[in-house]
């Protein structure tokens, strides 16, 4: 009775609306909602969000928190675009087919920032054929202008891999553990696609701070009022450099998904 109550005050708050943010519902008026926000704050968003990125909820930008919304229906799908679908052969084929070309070479094992100086309103590049090259940059924007202004902070994650001897370990393929000690997410590869196996990998997640010395590499960044201060001091940098292009969660200082990250890399290649 109290669901069937809680359901028809959302429906009727949210009228037309598939998807409602944590934020939203927390910001209602209706007492009801309001309640349950307070709940599923409390039991869900808070801990995963304190786990995820290593401090208090109210310290992180806003906009962290809108982005995993509760559904208003029963469909089983996280994004509501109209195509969704992965590379036939995942992405580290998709990876080796874009560099696949005579125009592309790639070079292993070289420290890029070695090779790059700041000169002239240019950025100067040694390597072959680099000459009045535009230089399209990936990695973290602090680590391009030798943290100059100070260190930006990301998160990073440690994956810890466990054989199964059953399959599936879960009923869906990643599933959020806001309570569990230390892991935020597992991943069950049984379900990725679904298979007819008799076991099982999975992988734990579990999230840490990013530092220099880490043995991982940075992830996440974290987007609050301070950071972002800090981002926009490298960014009015950057700018003075014409031949510049950012692109991705590191240069950007984005928390960007796999389409959005796409999605700009498009947007440069048509502006180039």
């Amino acid at each position: 009775r109290d669901a069937k109550l809680l359901k028809d005050e959302l429906i009727k708050e949210y009228k037309g609306c598939e998807t409602v943010t944590i934020v939203e519902l927390l910001n209602s008026n209706n007492p009801i909602i309001k309640q349950y926000a307070k709940f599923l704050f409390e039991e869900d968003y808070s801990l995963y969000t304190a786990k995820q990125w290593g401090i208090n909820p109210s310290k992180v930008d806003i906009n962290v928190l809108k982005r995993v919304p509760v559904r208003l229906d029963y469909k089983e799908q996280y994004f509501t675009d109209k195509y969704q679908m992965m590379p036939k052969n995942g992405f580290t084929d998709f990876a080796y087919r874009l560099i696949d070309n005579p125009n592309i070479k790639v070079m292993l094992n070289i420290d890029a920032l070695e090779r790059i100086s700041f000169m002239n309103g240019l950025v100067n590049v040694n390597f072959e054929g680099c000459k009045d090259s535009k230089i399209i940059w990936t990695g973290p924007i602090d680590s391009l202008f030798d943290y100059s202004y100070g260190l930006l902070p990301y998160r990073s994650l440690e994956f810890k891999y466990e054989r199964i001897s059953s399959s599936p370990y879960q009923s869906y393929p990643v599933v959020a553990y806001p309570k569990a000690k230390g892991y935020t997410r597992i991943t069950d590869y049984s379900l990725l696609p679904k298979q007819d196996c008799f076991k099982t990998i999975i992988a734990k997640e579990y999230p840490i701070q990013y530092t220099l010395d880490s043995k991982t590499d940075p992830y996440y960044p974290i987007n609050n009022e301070q950071n972002l201060d800090l981002y926009k001091k490298y960014y009015e940098k950057s700018k003075k450099f014409k031949n510049l292009y950012l692109v991705g969660r590191l240069a950007m200082y984005k928390y960007y998904n796999m389409d959005q990250v796409i999605r700009t890399a498009i947007d440069i290649a048509k502006e180039l």
